[in-house]
């Protein structure tokens, strides 16, 4: 038989991992508490990511759209400059109107179609640049 000195000493023991049976409990409890609260700002995380990413591309998206206007107003800039008064001078529209009524044409009719050829190309423009 066991004497009762073991039996005392057995039960102390018992006792004892008990308590470190009790703390190891606690301990998991808290790791699991800090390993769910790691998870949902794992999650969030890669939510912020994701969203991050889409907005990059939409970025990039309105950095080649901005790219692709620039160039239309570029052009129309550049073409604003085609006619140059140092090689076209101002011509003398009453001598103008005079010579074409002559001709049985009006000033009118000669600007407009002017002004269509011009409206023609900033349109060309613009719809490339919608393309």
């Amino acid at each position: 038989m066991i004497s009762e000195q073991y039996a005392a000493k057995i039960c102390e023991l018992n006792d004892e991992l008990e308590m470190e049976n009790e703390q190891l409990r606690n301990t998991l409890r808290f790791l699991a508490k800090d390993y769910d609260k790691l998870h949902t700002e794992i999650d969030q995380l890669q939510r912020y990511i994701t969203e991050r990413d889409h907005y990059r591309h939409q970025w990039t998206e309105g950095q080649a759209e901005n790219d692709r206007l620039q160039e239309a107003l570029r052009r129309i800039e550049e073409w604003s400059r085609a006619y140059p008064l140092s090689v076209f001078p101002e011509p003398d529209l009453a001598k103008a109107r005079a010579l074409l009524e002559a001709g049985g044409m009006t000033l009118d009719a000669i600007s407009a179609h002017a002004m269509r050829h011009v409206v023609d190309g900033v349109g060309k423009i613009a719809r490339e640049t919608q393309r």
